[in-house]
């Protein structure tokens, strides 16, 4: 199987770096906005949504996002494991959490990279989201 590139919207164009794709894949997965094709409507990967959708089930945010990061993911990688968490940082503000992705993908050669986002979550939008690990 050749290895699949990343399209950018830059100057460098494809991303064809197995490290760098994982990362831009999860950003888009971060920032896409589900609605933002007309030409593909309801066809765009897209954790806004997700979080919009069901923040206020765990069970299902986790399953979701589980199922469309992998099935993503998997467009570009042989072998892709994610780990997903959500914590409260303040009781008192059930509205608040925030979504720990971990993801660990294989290339065609077999190569293994693994990469985090700690995402913050706020009344069902996100806030921030900030690379937490990476060995790629």
């Amino acid at each position: 199987m050749t290895a699949t590139p990343v399209p950018t919207l830059t100057a460098s164009g494809m991303v064809f770096n197995s490290a760098e794709k994982a990362y831009k894949v999860l950003q888009y997965f971060i920032t896409t906005e589900y609605s933002q094709s007309t030409l593909y409507p309801k066809q765009l990967y897209s954790l806004p949504y997700i979080v919009y959708e069901y923040a206020d089930d765990e069970v299902t945010l986790k399953s979701n996002l589980n199922s469309q990061l992998t099935e993503y993911l998997g467009k570009y990688f042989q072998d892709v494991s994610l780990t997903i968490k959500l914590s409260y940082p303040d009781p008192d503000r059930p509205t608040l959490f925030d979504l720990a992705i971990d993801a660990s993908v294989a290339d065609d050669e077999s190569n293994y990279y693994s990469l985090g986002v700690l995402v913050e979550v706020l009344n069902s939008k996100i806030k921030s989201f900030r690379k937490v690990a990476s060995n790629g």
